[in-house]
Parts: structure tokens; C-alpha cells; sequence
């Protein structure tokens, strides 16, 4: 502590003494009382002595004890500076590896072996769906209650805290659900385009949903994952009486308007929404209440986010494919949409989701069109890539970021209220309207 004592032992040529010197004052202008007190032989000026610890470590004599924490009762000694030990090496080289090992992101974790082992059992359950129902000549219904009891099972094991176990059991009910979905949809309807793709994603949020969301108790994914669940069942329902592509129209529609209201039903799902009231109502909530509602909001919107993006992404390539004009400019509108709602999205996942839909759908669009128009292919990539690299190297003035945020609200405003009429277009009702004035 500066401004007290250290107590220390000095050892020199002939005479050790144990000695109470001041902490806080330069080495320097202690040695030359030590020196003396040791009957040290001070006139060879040019060989100067210094002060050394046990370990070979020279003492500053330009600073004082405390700036080096030179600890009660250390012991010194008196040498010759060109006779003083050298510095000790430590060699830490094994202590710095399994440091930078322990720190690595990228390090082998025991959650990687479970990863491992859902993705071996998902794997399984799929092979053994699809030769079942291919070679074996199983029914659907009993595929489908294999790949049920799996789920049923994980809920439960969900619920007993063991979440490895609950994720292998999981996957593979998964992974039964997709080597099924092609079957399914033969059966339901007719294989529709998209049907197939809509009836996987189903069946891993209802997975979802049931474990995550009963299991393991997390409102939010259960929440999250029905959306996509309902949006499935409300596209393959529309399949019949709309086709396949008028179906798809509607969904993609409903599930960009989706994306518009999930921030405030997510708030409002959590309670988030409600504190304000009570703040005002005169009962504040605490702290950890507040940021635990924040916490649901956010986890809730990304679940919900993912599963509609998902939807979203398979009935956009049915719109991209189809070939038609209103189903192509339907789908142009649904990618302004998606890429639009991403940029108020605040998280990575919820973004990613967006953007990733959206590289479906005009994925789509570049496999319909490549053989019949490859210019066309060709020049909307080489925009594609400049806009990209306009956007990842330009970093606009802030009065500039201002009138594009707005610029992106009115286009925004303008393809939803573009989508109505070439919805209604697409599935024939103008050309209804028509034929009968």
C-alpha cells in the first residue's frame, strides 16, 4: 500500500540484515543506506551493485517497492550488476495452447456429438421412410405413426430435462416426416408443385412446436412454429379449388402481410406490450420482468419469422416457375416485400430468413427462365452483383440514409398494394369481370 512499510531481508557479501524500509519511495535512494548497513564496499563506481530476489528478478531502482509488489518478507541480495544472475524464462507454450484451445469458438464441444448424432438418426429415419413406402409398401398412416410416436417420445423426454435425447428423437421424427412428404402429397393433392417442400417444412415446425414448444415450455417456438403450420394447411387447402399456383399466390400474400404485424404480436404475446399499462396504472415491474419480456419478444418474433420466411420462400418459387405474367410480377412483388421487411428486422436469424426466401423465389425465377431467356439471366446477375457491391462499399451521409429509408417505405407501400390486383389477376377474376360486361 503506498505511504506504509515493507519488511525485507537483505543479504550481502558478508552481513544479512532484515530491514523496514518505506514502499513508496524510489529504490534508488534507499540503497545507498543499505549498502551501508551492510558494510558493502562502495568505491568501485564503475561496477554498480543492485538488488536481486530469489528468483534472479533485478529490482528497478528507478521505482519504488510498491510500483513492483515486492511482497512482505521477500528476501534480496547485493550483487554486482555485471555479476547478476540473468532473468528466469518461463516457458508457458503448453499453458498458452490449451488456453487458445479452451478460448477457440470453432473447439469441439459436447454439444457438437449431439449435433452428430441427431443429424445420424435423422438420417436413418428418413432412409427408413422412404424404403418403406417405396419397397416395403407401407401405408402412409403407418409411417406417420412411427414418425408421431418419435415425437410423442421426445415431448416427453423434453419435459423430463433431457435435451439431447429429446433432439435425436426429434430429428428423426423429422426426418421420417420428409422421406413421408412426397408420398403425402400424392395422396392429397396430386403432388402439386410446392406440395412436397410445403409438407417438409410442416412437419419439422410441428416438430418444433411440440417439442421445443411443450417439451422443453418455450411459448415462443411453439408460437413461432404454428405460423408456419398454419400457413401449410391453409396453402394445401387452397390447392383444389384454386390450383397450385393460385394457392400459392394467396399464401405468399398472407405471409408477407404476416411479417408486417409478427413485431407487434410478438410484443403483445410476451406481455411486453401490457408493462407500459402498468406503468402507468402506478405498478412499476421490475427490472429482470422487463427484460425477461424483451427477451420472449425477441425469440418469439425470430421463431415466427423463420417459419413464415420458410413458407413464404416455397410458394414464391411456385409463383417464379409458373411462367404465367401475373404470377411472374406477383412474385417480383413478393421478393420487393420480403427484402423490405428485412430491413426493420433486428436480429441476424430474422434477417437471414428473409433474405434466404427471397434467394429462393428468384432462384426460381433463373431456373424457369434460363433456357428460354439467358440474356435476360445474364444481365440481371451482372445487377444483381453491382448493387450488391454498391451496397456492401458505400456507406451513405445520414440526411442521404433518411431519404432512402423513406424511398423504401413508399416502394414497400407500393407492393403490397400492388399484390391485391395481380393476385386477383393471376387467378382469373378480371378476366371473369370481363366476359360477363
Amino acid at each position: 500500500m503506498s505511504g506504509g512499510y515493507t519488511r525485507l531481508t537483505v543479504q550481502g557479501a558478508h552481513r544479512k540484515a532484515e530491514v523496514v524500509v518505506p514502499d513508496d519511495e524510489a529504490v534508488a535512494a534507499l540503497l545507498p543506506s543499505i549498502l551501508e548497513l551492510l558494510a558493502e564496499d562502495r568505491l568501485a563506481g564503475a561496477r554498480p551493485v543492485t538488488l536481486v530476489d530469489v528468483l534472479g528478478r533485478q529490482v528497478d531502482a528507478t521505482r519504488s517497492l510498491a510500483e513492483q509488489e515486492v511482497g512482505q518478507g521477500s528476501l534480496l541480495r547485493v550483487v554486482r550488476v555485471d555479476q547478476a544472475p540473468p532473468p528466469p524464462e518461463v516457458a508457458d507454450v503448453t499453458d498458452v495452447v490449451a488456453g487458445a484451445q479452451d478460448a477457440r469458438a470453432d473447439r469441439w464441444r459436447p454439444v457438437w456429438g449431439r449435433v452428430v448424432a441427431a443429424v445420424v438418426a435423422g438420417g436413418a429415419a428418413w432412409t427408413a421412410a422412404v424404403v418403406a413406402t417405396a419397397d416395403l409398401g407401407a401405408g402412409v398412416g403407418v409411417v406417420g405413426g412411427a414418425a408421431a410416436v418419435a415425437v410423442l417420445l421426445a415431448t416427453l423426454v423434453a419435459r423430463a430435462g433431457a435435451t439431447g435425447p429429446a433432439v435425436v428423437l426429434g430429428t428423426s421424427a423429422v426426418g421420417a416426416g420428409v422421406g413421408l412428404a412426397p408420398e403425402m402429397a400424392r395422396e392429397t393433392v396430386d403432388r402439386a408443385p410446392g406440395s412436397t417442400a410445403l409438407l417438409m417444412w410442416a412437419a419439422l415446425c410441428l416438430a418444433v412446436a411440440l417439442i421445443a414448444g411443450v417439451g422443453l415450455r418455450r411459448t415462443a417456438a411453439a408460437v413461432g412454429a404454428l405460423t408456419g403450420v398454419v400457413l401449410v394447411v391453409v396453402a394445401l387447402v387452397l390447392v383444389p379449388p384454386a390450383g397450385p399456383a393460385g394457392a400459392a399466390g394467396v399464401v405468399a400474400v398472407l405471409g408477407t402481410l404476416v411479417l408486417g404485424l409478427l413485431p407487434g404480436v410478438a410484443m403483445t404475446l410476451s406481455g411486453l406490450n401490457g408493462l407500459d399499462d402498468r406503468v402507468v396504472a402506478g405498478r412499476r415491474p421490475t427490472r429482470e420482468r422487463v427484460a425477461g419480456a424483451v427477451d420472449e419478444t425477441y425469440r418469439a418474433l425470430t421463431w415466427s419469422t423463420v417459419a413464415t420466411a420458410g413458407v413464404v420462400a416455397v410458394t414464391g418459387w411456385v409463383l417464379a416457375v409458373d411462367r404465367g405474367t401475373w404470377s411472374s410480377w406477383l412474385a417480383v412483388a413478393v421478393v420487393l416485400l420480403v427484402v423490405l421487411r428485412a430491413r426493420v428486422l433486428p436480429l441476424v436469424p430474422q434477417r437471414l430468413a428473409l433474405w434466404a426466401a427471397a434467394g429462393v423465389i428468384g432462384l426460381g425465377w433463373v431456373v424457369a427462365r434460363a433456357a428460354d431467356q439467358p440474356e435476360a439471366v445474364v444481365v440481371g446477375a451482372v445487377v444483381l452483383v453491382a448493387v450488391a457491391a454498391l451496397v456492401a462499399g458505400v456507406v451513405p451521409a445520414p440526411p442521404l440514409a433518411a431519404r432512402l429509408r423513406r424511398g423504401a417505405s413508399v416502394v414497400e407501400l407500393v407492393a403490397v398494394l400492388a399484390t391485391v390486383p395481380l393476385l386477383l389477376a393471376m387467378v382469373g377474376v378480371f378476366d371473369d369481370l370481363l366476359g360477363t360486361f
